[in-house]
């Protein structure tokens, strides 16, 4: 009878651990190679049966920080991640920088991109939490620093949320300025590392709408809004804006002292400096920064077409853009129970001089529209305004655009 691939490898391995003992080195690839197989399978209990064996065999063998064992873990975090078991991935995320930081030193740049993944995985658990979608299974948070030493059981589902936030922010600061201290000012981690700490600050500042409705991102403007409350509400919002600032003018000092950079890549930045001035209220600050922009590309080497683009999208740029819309095809994806797309509704609307929506109008729609998707529609293009066009031709006429939506 003949052998699988899977038998003769595991008879391969079995010959070794009898040959050369339990502990052989050249074993440490030979358990990998085997996660790696049982994973490709889908027996998940069997690879990371296999991981945990890897990653003891290369201590014994490396040494406690030995970087052989870093391959097993992450095979073992891509398990936990894809069974939806963030509380073990998360751990062994932990323990991955714990090792880069004993074997590398704490302020090497070997480090950082595994800081990075810790913090993505943490922004990740505030996403879930703060939408509701956090299960038994999730993360908790432990009694200390990262709840500011208060019980987790006396924190509301808000707080916690909050909580994994500023633990994301942390890992991104704490990345950011390991590669300043080293002046690694080119590393491409740089700018998405900037951006991500961008994103924390904008939702950290708009923490008393979430607290409303975590589903939905509203715009700077206070609508409806006490001036009591607008005035309290802006002396918290002050420092994440500053510190939102201070994150794009160290994107753009990097983007300008990199000889591999594109024009485009700078106008980019710049215009979302002007969209932060903008998300915060700032509205002089932005129209300055735009014109800055505009001044920028026309001076620069950029092609025409790209510079069109950039000035005169076709699909106007809804604000932020720096984290998924509740009407973008990112943020369906991520929705739970969503197959596809079900519906339409087209709509006409036009824009102001400071990018928001008026005279919106609804076209055409879909036999299953219900009023609650239209009027949600409507509430999203009215509450957060878009970038302004740019162009020669920013007083165009009403732009048209064709929204599809799942039904949740």
């Amino acid at each position: 009878m003949l052998m699988s691939s899977r038998e003769k490898f595991l008879a391969s391995v079995k010959e070794t651990e009898l040959s050369e003992g339990p502990y052989a080195r050249s074993l440490t690839q030979q358990y990998l190679s085997l996660g790696n197989l049982f994973r490709i399978e889908g027996n998940t209990d069997q690879a990371l049966e296999y991981y945990a064996k890897a990653e003891h065999n290369s201590r014994v063998n490396f040494g406690l920080y030995a970087p052989e064992q870093y391959l097993p873990i992450k095979g073992s975090i891509d398990i936990y991640l894809a069974l939806h078991d963030y509380e073990q991935a998360l751990e062994r995320q932990e323990y991955l920088v714990y090792l880069h930081k004993a074997n590398y030193g704490r302020d090497a740049a070997e480090v950082v991109p595994e800081m990075v993944v810790l913090g993505n995985m943490y922004f990740n658990a505030y996403e879930r939490s703060i939408n509701y979608q956090a299960s038994p299974a999730d993360v908790p948070l432990a009694f200390g620093r990262e709840t500011d030493y208060r019980n987790p059981e006396d924190l509301s589902n808000f707080e916690k949320s909050f909580q994994f936030l500023n633990l994301a922010r942390k890992q991104y600061i704490d990345s950011i300025t390991t590669l300043i201290a080293l002046e690694a000012w080119h590393n491409p981690l740089l700018v998405p590392l900037e951006n991500s700490l961008v994103a924390t600050y904008f939702l950290q500042a708009n923490s008393t709408r979430i607290a409303i409705d975590p589903r939905f991102f509203t715009s700077a403007r206070h609508t409806g809004a006490r001036d009591t409350l607008r005035m309290d509400e802006n002396v918290n919002r002050l420092p994440m804006y500053r510190q939102g600032v201070e994150a794009f003018n160290r994107m753009l000092a990097y983007l300008h002292n990199s000889p591999d950079t594109e024009p485009q890549q700078i106008a980019e930045a710049m215009l979302e400096l002007g969209d932060w001035h903008t998300l915060f209220g700032y509205g002089k600050r932005a129209e300055k920064q735009y014109a800055e922009t505009r001044a920028f590309l026309v001076d620069s080497s950029c092609d025409p077409a790209i510079v069109l683009t950039l000035l005169e999208p076709a699909v106007p740029v809804q604000l932020p853009s720096f984290l998924d819309r509740p009407n973008s095809v990112s943020a369906l994806t991520k929705a739970p129970a969503t197959d596809s797309f079900t519906g339409y509704i087209d709509i006409a609307f036009s824009l102001d001089d400071a990018g928001n929506a008026e005279n919106i109008e609804i076209m055409d729609k879909s036999n299953n529209t219900s009023r609650d998707v239209e009027n949600r529609l409507i509430r999203v293009l009215r509450d957060a305004p878009f970038r302004p066009s740019l162009g020669d031709d920013s007083k165009a006429g009403k732009i048209e655009l064709r929204y599809h939506f799942a039904m949740l």
